[in-house]
């Protein structure tokens, strides 16, 4: 087992493509193919569903993704500890109307590696504060106009329900979803303007019945069975809380891309080294 086996099935799985882990590290996409069979064959457990061109982590690389995660980023901090001469203590500002738990995931991870610095988190704010912000995450660009960015993460809209709710039983159409109700909340505002647009084109507007700035309480509505809500997801992908599942909406197939927005003058020190992780890891597809 290589250290390098280790980063290309690290890389792969967060990315579920081989082919994006062959680009960063600028080889072929079947070395990197070839390398985590190899890892494989060592573990004696395949450690991915392969379909097609697409790659997902089995329960197997699940576990083996959480040990390997955390033996890379103790091997990173220690690198960094002994090459990088200490840095001043530095706070990062991030304004995130969308992909909140996303990127505490990775202001988690990149805490460990650069433990000096800190952040602070606000999810709603007027564009006239935009600029007190380095970095913005937004499906907007209203008020960012003199800001860099690049585009991050794309999902796909989806319509959430309780697993027991009559919907969940096959296919349905937008028009079946005319006489329910919806709890939202300000970090899905974009795609649920999206979603009425949509509605509004079948002859209704959807009905909201709640509203608000928890994202548990959401949950506990969805619980009670009589909403529905809005999550983004990938097109194949069943709902993470296993209570409730993705509706399977024939006529509703909508893209939600999220943006970094940095100030380029102010693009530096932990700033710079911040964005270059979210850089690395960008999924659009």
């Amino acid at each position: 087992m290589e250290m390098l086996q280790l980063r290309y099935f690290y890389e792969s799985a967060l990315a579920e493509s081989f082919s994006k882990t062959a680009q960063k590290y600028m080889v072929p996409a079947s070395s990197v193919s070839a390398s985590v069979r190899r890892l494989e064959q060592e573990l004696g457990t395949e450690l991915f569903v392969r379909t097609g061109n697409r790659i997902e982590l089995n329960e197997n690389g699940k576990r083996f993704l959480e040990t390997v995660g955390n033996t890379l980023t103790q091997l990173d901090v220690a690198v960094n500890t002994i090459t990088q001469q200490p840095a001043e203590k530095q706070t990062i500002s991030i304004l995130a109307h969308c992909a909140r738990e996303t990127l505490v995931y990775w202001i988690t991870r990149f805490y460990r590696m650069y433990p000096s610095v800190s952040f602070k988190m606000n999810f709603e704010d007027t564009p006239e504060n935009y600029g007190k912000y380095d970095i913005i995450v937004s499906s907007h660009e209203v008020g960012l106009e003199n800001y860099e960015s690049f585009p991050w993460r794309k999902f796909y809209i989806r319509v959430e329900a309780l697993d027991t709710d009559p919907l969940c039983r096959g296919p349905v159409t937008l028009s079946q979803l005319r006489d329910r109700v919806f709890v939202t909340t300000k970090a899905n505002k974009g795609s649920f303007q999206i979603f009425t647009k949509a509605c509004e084109l079948q002859g209704f507007t959807p009905k909201v019945f709640l509203e608000c700035d928890d994202y548990s309480c959401r949950t506990k509505a969805l619980m009670t069975g009589i909403c529905l809500g809005l999550n983004l997801g990938r097109r194949d992908e069943n709902a993470r809380n296993t209570n409730t599942q993705f509706l399977s909406i024939t006529d509703f197939n909508e893209e939600f891309l999220m943006k970094v927005f940095y100030r380029k003058e102010h693009c530096d020190g932990h700033i710079k080294l911040f964005l270059d992780l979210l850089k690395s890891y960008v999924v659009t597809t």
